[in-house]
Formats: structure tokens, C-alpha cells, sequence
């Protein structure tokens, strides 16, 4: 029973991962993510094009806030 339990919440965890892509995707808005040490973990389309990096390149190099 608990293998179970834990394949439901597997496959609960990837199809709520997939939708959110999907709206990252999706958007016109540029995203981008990073971790609490301030390393880019995802860029989604529009920040690509915002940008001009594809997201494997932005993706595990520091995010500077250029407003400070």
C-alpha cells in the first residue's frame, strides 16, 4: 500500500511539474528561476529571447540583480 501511495504522489508531483511548464512555456512574460545562492536553475522562452541565451546556458550561472 505504501508503494502505492508513493507512485500516486509521484505521478501527482510530475503532472502538477507539467502544467507548470506548460504556463512557463506558454507565457510572453520572461521567467527566470533561481536558487537561494543566487545560480539560475531555469529560463523559460521568453527570457531566452529577452535575453538572448538559450536556457542550458543561463541554466548554473550566478543571477546578478543589476539594480543594485
Amino acid at each position: 500500500k505504501k508503494t502505492l501511495s508513493r507512485r500516486a504522489a509521484n505521478k501527482a508531483l510530475r503532472d502538477l511539474q507539467a502544467g507548470a511548464r506548460t504556463i512557463l512555456d506558454a507565457t510572453h512574460d520572461a521567467i527566470i528561476t533561481v536558487n537561494a545562492a543566487g545560480t539560475v536553475t531555469s529560463a523559460n522562452p521568453a527570457a531566452e529571447r529577452l535575453y538572448g541565451w538559450r536556457a542550458d546556458e543561463l541554466a548554473g550561472r550566478p543571477w546578478i540583480d543589476r539594480k543594485s
